[in-house]
This record gives C-alpha cells, sequence and structure tokens, in this order.
C-alpha cells in the first residue's frame, strides 16, 4: 500500500464544552497526523487576536503542533476559537485546521498506485495526447496559388540578370513558399492496454513522490476563489495543482478557473498529460474509489 495525504473534512456542530465547540470531526480509523492550528488567528469579527483549544477524544492537546500517535484511535477532534476570555462562535472549516503529514491514511490499491512506472508508454501517450490536440488549421500558398505573377518579368538573355520566368517565384519576396503546409489531422489512436498502463504509471509515480492529495469531499456553497485559493494553501497546493471532482460541481470549477496554474478535471475525463503536468494530484476519495473500479 503508498500513502497519501488525508485532508478531513471539518463538519460544523452546535454542541458544547465550556464554550461554544465550533467544529467536530468524527472518525473512527487509526492515523499518524499533526494537528496544525493557527495560534494566532484573527478573528474578523472583532479584529483581535485570538487561539484555537484543541481536543483529541475529549483530551486537551496543549500544543496545536503536537503528534497523535498511529496507536491513538482518533474518534472525535473538538475545536474551540478563544479570544481572550470569550468563546467565539466560528465556523472553522479546511483553511484552519489541517490534517497533514500521516503515516497511515487513505490506502489505495496497488494495482493502480502502485505499479513500476512505464516511461516509455508515457512518453508515447503524451506525444500522442500533444499531436490530437493540435488544430492542423495551418495553411499557406504554393507558387500556383499565389496571385500574379504570370509575365516573365524581362527576357531570358542579354540583361545580365539571371533567368527568371515568374515574379511569384519562391526566392521572390511576395513569392510562394516551397512545399506550403496545407490543413491536416494529426490525430492518431493508441491501443487501450498502453492507455490504460500510462495512467496508471502517472499516478503510481505521483504516489511514489507523495504529491497526491485525497480529501473526503470539497464543498463550495458559492463560487468563491479566496476561498478556494485557501484551500489549496491548507493542503499544502500552492502550486500547480490538478483537482479532480467525481461529479461536475459548477462551484468549484467556477472558483478555481482563475488561479494560476489550477485546474480542475472530472474523474471520467482525466489525461496522462494532465496528470504528469501537475505538481500535486487532489482527487476526492469517491473519484478515487470510481478510479480503482475502472482501471483495477
Amino acid at each position: 500500500m503508498h500513502t497519501m495525504q488525508l485532508v478531513a473534512n471539518v463538519a460544523t456542530t452546535n454542541a458544547s464544552r465550556n464554550g461554544v465547540v465550533v467544529a467536530k470531526l468524527e472518525r473512527n480509523v487509526d492515523y499518524t497526523f499533526s494537528v496544525f492550528v493557527d495560534p494566532t488567528y484573527i478573528d474578523e469579527a472583532t479584529d483581535t487576536y485570538g487561539r484555537f483549544d484543541v481536543y483529541v477524544n475529549g483530551e486537551y492537546l496543549h500544543t496545536p503542533n503536537a503528534s497523535i500517535g498511529a496507536a491513538d484511535r482518533i474518534e472525535r477532534l473538538d475545536v474551540f476559537f478563544k479570544s481572550g476570555t470569550t468563546v467565539h462562535p466560528f465556523t472553522l472549516n479546511i483553511d484552519n485546521v489541517i490534517l497533514r503529514d500521516y503515516k497511515k491514511g487513505y490506502n489505495s490499491g496497488d494495482a493502480i498506485f502502485g505499479i513500476e512506472p512505464n516511461e516509455s508508454v508515457v512518453h508515447d501517450v503524451v506525444k500522442n495526447h500533444l499531436a490530437n490536440c493540435r488544430q492542423g488549421t495551418q495553411s499557406a500558398l504554393t507558387r500556383a496559388e499565389v496571385s500574379g505573377g504570370g509575365k516573365k518579368p524581362w527576357r531570358q538573355k542579354g540583361t545580365g540578370h539571371a533567368r527568371q520566368g515568374s515574379t511569384r517565384a519562391p526566392q521572390w519576396t511576395h513569392g510562394g513558399i516551397v512545399f506550403a503546409p496545407k490543413p491536416r489531422d494529426y490525430s492518431y489512436t493508441l491501443n487501450k492496454k498502453v492507455r490504460r498502463l500510462a495512467l496508471k504509471s502517472v499516478l503510481s509515480a505521483k504516489a511514489q513522490a507523495d504529491a497526491i492529495v485525497v480529501i473526503d469531499e470539497i464543498k463550495m456553497d458559492e463560487i468563491k476563489t479566496k476561498k478556494f485559493a485557501g484551500f489549496l494553501s491548507a493542503v499544502n497546493a500552492d502550486c500547480k495543482a490538478l483537482v479532480v471532482t467525481a461529479e461536475a460541481n459548477e462551484n468549484v470549477v467556477l472558483s478555481a478557473r482563475n488561479i494560476p496554474g489550477v485546474k480542475t478535471a472530472l474523474v471520467n475525463t482525466l489525461n496522462v498529460y494532465d496528470i504528469l503536468n501537475c505538481d500535486k494530484f487532489i482527487v476526492v476519495k469517491d473519484a478515487v474509489a470510481q478510479l480503482e473500479e475502472v482501471y483495477k
């Protein structure tokens, strides 16, 4: 099995303990990770500095950056936001609480994420993808297609000039193009097994490089580029990133499309070039299940 980053979805709750519990995370599996909470998060409502108190399984975590061992069973993660002596109702989202650097997390199938990458096949498929993307609409005129040039510019002999038959010959300014390119179709096909092997190769390479982030889900209630950029920052994806969802989500697509280097895709439209071209491969857990079902 190979390790990927797992960023858990943080849901809000109205429960309370010594104040207002602003977030609760339900878990029933073992993880080793570090809980990172910004200790000086600014409360926008009061414009004051505050801090988070983190409780794991009901026990206070003395420092937000402490590690939780693999033997600890994470049942619940409660987070309180405090400013001074007041506990503020604060909706905590994935921008503020991050689960990262874990040793045991989402276990994916070796048949997709654990094979030995085949560079030769990947090269063939990338070359095929780029060829299929070409429009092939280039066009130039040969000497036969350029207007004019029907008259011999001067007589054959006695002028001291080199003999010429047309002012539209390729060596003349405004002349035709030798072997002028014409519209054509550059696309060609590869075997299905080759394409499947290439996709599994790049996914395995990303897994080996710890460049895959698996998340529970992406919830965007509104189209907001700033919030999506905060999500990417939370999962350490401030780079060229490919975000893959299981179903079409217009809010995610429109929120991400104005961020340089970030691309979104549906799991059924994945291609080798986009995966290879990104630094971080962010995928929803349901999309991983679909990949395992199709490419196992």
